[in-house]
């Protein structure tokens, strides 16, 4: 990867996108921007909620995991506005 390709910067919000619209994963490039976010997490409230909730995640960081501890506490926060 070089260094002109910024938008794997932000895999870990595309990540966390998809699962909280809840898109379906049967297709191959979604599962896959799913799994290359998971993998590298770089924003830091999405670590910091991540590291909140990491006794209902355990140890590996699933779909499922984020869509049922994570993705409802960014959807109440975005909801209560300012």
């Amino acid at each position: 990867m070089n260094d002109t390709m910024y938008s794997f910067n932000y895999l870990d919000l595309v990540a966390l996108g998809i699962i909280a619209d809840m898109v379906e994963c049967k297709n191959f490039e979604t599962k896959e921007l799913i799994n290359l976010g998971l993998d590298n997490i770089q924003n830091p409230f999405f670590s910091y909620m991540i590291e909140k909730q990491s006794y209902s995640l355990g140890t590996t960081l699933t779909y499922e995991g984020i869509a049922f501890y994570v993705a409802p506490y960014v959807n109440a926060t975005v909801r209560v506005g300012t």
